[in-house]
């Protein structure tokens, strides 16, 4: 069974301030993308088991 994920609007925030800081202080857009595919699963991982 695949649960429901809420990104609070915040945390969306937050994400964003961090991929902006890595591709245009840190010029990392490797980095960023590492970022983003990390959270990408994890997502994954909590939909389907949250605990």
């Amino acid at each position: 069974m695949a649960y429901k994920r809420i990104v609070t609007e915040r945390a969306d925030e937050l994400l964003d301030n961090l991929i902006y800081h890595l591709l245009y202080r840190l010029k990392s857009e490797q980095a960023a993308r590492h970022l983003l595919d990390g959270i990408e699963n994890v997502y994954k991982r909590l939909e389907e088991n949250p605990l």
